[in-house]
């Protein structure tokens, strides 16, 4: 019985260690994330610091029913 108790622990600890892991690679996404939004932010901006305004084209989705979108030449931004 001693025995399983032992192994028991050391499956728990090892659950509850890569439950932290987990949690802890959720947040650093969640950064990656952010950084990502404020990247393409970025771009805007220049674009338009750049080029004045955005140049849209229509562009649709493939498909029988796909959607439209637009999308700028100079910075690939999707409106």
């Amino acid at each position: 019985m001693e025995e399983f108790q032992h192994s028991h622990n050391e499956l728990l600890k090892k659950r509850e260690t890569f439950y932290s892991e987990m949690c802890e690679l959720k947040r650093y996404l969640e950064v990656i994330k952010q950084k990502i939004e404020l990247t393409e932010l970025d771009i805007t901006r220049n674009c338009i610091k750049h080029n004045k305004e955005h140049n849209w084209i229509s562009e649709r989705e493939s498909g029988p029913y796909g959607d439209r979108f637009f999308t700028c030449i100079y910075c690939n931004t999707e409106s």
